[in-house]
């Protein structure tokens, strides 16, 4: 479908210089229900879900958090 109503809607774009924005991966509860496997403790919207995603994203980009 093409549609331009989320440009005539949106107006100008607040950030000026994009060229920091690269493209890469994301953890988003409402995608996939923040269900985890393997884990010591009982997964979901809470805080040692969140603390297992940002140590694991510290693995992954190497701050050895």
């Amino acid at each position: 479908m093409e549609s331009d109503i989320v440009y005539r809607l949106g107006g100008e774009p607040a950030i000026q210089d994009a060229r920091w924005i690269k493209p890469g991966k994301s953890q988003s509860e409402w995608l996939h229900d923040n269900i985890l496997y393997g884990v010591d403790f009982k997964s979901g919207c809470n805080t040692p879900t969140y603390k297992f995603y940002a140590d694991s994203l510290a693995r992954f980009v190497g701050t050895g958090r």
